[in-house]
């Protein structure tokens, strides 16, 4: 098994374990009524890809996703109400 493909095992399983254990926590509190604690467990398994990509050691400087704000400020702000005016519309 080459590098890479180790790498990626790694992280594919390190994302479902992780994910899976957060999921499994949240519902349980869920289930004995403590939705205090189901909601930011449950927000902190969407990072789960992250951690395992962390854990696998991949290179995450260089994902190619750089922002740019000045450049493209009007498509930001239509993309962060959009959302809010067509649920006000609908």
């Amino acid at each position: 098994m080459t590098f890479e493909k180790k790498r990626f095992s790694v992280y594919i399983i390190f994302t479902f374990a992780i994910g899976w254990i957060l999921q499994v926590v949240a519902s349980v509190f869920a289930l004995q009524g403590k939705m205090m604690l189901f909601s930011p467990i449950l927000s902190i398994a969407m990072f789960a890809p992250l951690l395992a990509a962390l854990i696998a050691k991949a290179g995450i400087k260089n994902i190619g996703w750089k922002p740019y704000i000045k450049k493209n400020f009007k498509y930001y702000l239509l993309c962060w109400f959009m959302p809010a005016v067509i649920t006000l519309v609908g």
